[in-house]
């Protein structure tokens, strides 16, 4: 089908910026990852979103054309999730649109696109535990000033109703969440309060009827952009992102969730940090980077602090990494 968009010129912007600069080794990954690539258009023309594999060499394989529209660009940035079970990965535009798109990676086939009837997904997140996708749902007025935002969870499989997990707005007092994660039937949130200081919060998703919270005390300093749970260290992980002197710099953040502390290593990268996806059983790190030349994907061991990159034919707007469950 053809979606109309107003052109979205942010990542234009981005790859015009200069970000830190080191070495990194050069190999094959270790796991092979999916991702969404898009073939931009021109003005008034057709431009196509695509699911498609990167091979650890960094080689792309298609898997299905997912949708076309009109206009020049589009962005993902981050706002995905996937089914380890079934092998379906969601992932939602991050314009104004209430859909969530999915494709079954192993049959290479699209699965119905469910609407949200919300302004905007803000991101999403899979609950292994119900086997359903979570989606934080953004609702505006026409001033585009934001009346309420929901937790939505719903099933493409039909195996579990869709429903209002959360109201965030009335049982938080929240209208946005700028990162979350979700594991053993815990929801992270990263957000801002009533004095826009960022806190590091939690509920249980069988009843949220209280959100625990603490100081986030990286929270001034970057702005986190990824987030997951790490069984090993028993810790969030993920990607912060720091205006250093005009210039992007991006760290691998470890946050305890008990008392909002959190610990940050400067990454080698060479461009703009576009997505990033967790392997737990590895504890490896992928994130797609749109550099000053060919488009990159980088991985970031736990286990070895080492990070590797191989050169990829696309700028990867969503990643996500298979692993047996």
């Amino acid at each position: 089908f053809f979606l109309i968009a107003s052109p979205n010129m942010s990542t234009f912007v981005c790859l015009l910026l200069l970000a830190l600069c080191a070495h990194v080794a050069l190999g094959d990954l270790s796991s092979p990852l999916y991702a969404i690539v898009t073939d931009f258009g021109a003005n008034n023309t057709e431009t196509t979103v695509y699911t498609v594999q990167i091979g650890t060499d960094g080689k792309k394989k298609d898997i299905v054309e997912n949708f076309r529209y009109v206009g020049s660009s589009i962005s993902f940035d981050g706002i995905s999730t996937f089914d380890q079970k079934d092998k379906v990965l969601y992932y939602a535009p991050d314009f104004e649109s209430g859909f969530v798109f999915a494709v079954d990676v192993t049959k290479g086939a699209l699965l119905p696109t469910v609407s949200v009837d919300a302004t905007i997904i803000q991101n999403l997140q899979w609950d292994s535990q119900k086997d359903a996708v979570l989606a934080e749902a953004v609702y505006a007025n026409a001033e585009e000033v934001v009346q309420f935002m929901l937790l939505v969870s719903f099933s493409t499989s039909g195996n579990s109703p869709a429903q209002i997990a959360v109201n965030f707005t009335s049982q938080f007092e929240l209208k946005t969440v700028y990162q979350s994660a979700v594991a053993n039937g815990i929801y992270y949130i990263i957000y801002p309060d009533a004095s826009e200081a960022v806190r590091i919060g939690s509920f249980p998703l069988a009843d949220p009827k209280t959100l625990k919270s603490s100081p986030l005390s990286c929270g001034s300093k970057l702005f986190v952009t990824f987030m997951a749970w790490d069984d090993t260290s028993k810790a969030l992980i993920g990607v912060g992102e720091a205006n250093v002197n005009n210039t992007l710099q991006y760290s691998v953040v470890t946050i305890d969730p008990s008392n909002g502390q959190c610990s940050a290593k400067v990454l080698p990268v060479n461009g703009i940090v576009t997505c990033t996806t967790f392997n737990p059983k590895t504890r490896s790190l992928f994130f797609g980077v749109a550099p000053n030349g060919p488009a990159e994907v980088y991985e970031y061991s736990f286990a070895s602090g080492k990070t590797t990159s191989v050169k990829t034919e696309w700028i990867p707007e969503e990643l996500q990494v298979s692993y047996s469950v």
